[in-house]
């Protein structure tokens, strides 16, 4: 599989459009292949966004509640220091774009297994929380990188299974 496009139906396509009676619909085929996996692309990673988006909002206010910081700061903190500074915006950007999968625990699950990732280095990087601290945040974590994924895979779901209908 190509992107969203399955190899076979590439070849098929090619075998088609390079045969000596080629017509254009053979050709607008392809084109409409293509497009339909690059808006399938499109569609997750403007989920991806809204996702990310709400994390960064619902950690930079776990992360305010559990050290008394201003909400404005923490959320900058939050995404400037463990997002950026971790690469966890880039992993579940290509998580996101190339998870086509139908099972939305799964994919909530392995985003789960990101942010820990990501939250060890985040620790390692800047040192300094007692363990208390840590377990407060890593499952306050847990529970707002679950929440969020799975509420946008459902709403990808349900606004692919619309286009498909249409």
């Amino acid at each position: 599989m190509i992107g969203h496009i399955p190899v076979s139906r590439l070849i098929r396509t090619w075998l088609v459009s390079a045969s000596p009676m080629t017509n254009q619909t053979a050709l607008y085929s392809a084109d409409s292949h293509f497009s339909e996996g690059l808006m399938t692309t499109l569609k997750r990673l403007f989920v991806w966004f809204v996702e990310m988006s709400g994390e960064a909002l619902l950690l930079g206010m776990l992360w305010a509640v559990l050290h008394n910081a201003g909400l404005l700061f923490s959320i900058s903190a939050t995404v400037g220091v463990f997002m950026f500074g971790s690469g966890y915006l880039v992993t579940t950007a290509v998580l996101r774009a190339l998870w086509g999968g139908p099972r939305l625990l799964l994919y909530s699950t392995v985003a789960v297994a990101l942010f820990l990732t990501h939250l060890q280095i985040f620790f390692v990087a800047t040192g300094g929380l007692t363990m208390s601290e840590r377990l407060r945040l890593t499952v306050g974590g847990i529970c707002v990188v679950f929440a969020c994924t799975l509420v946008g895979g459902w709403f990808l779901r349900k606004w692919e299974q619309r286009a498909a209908k249409s």
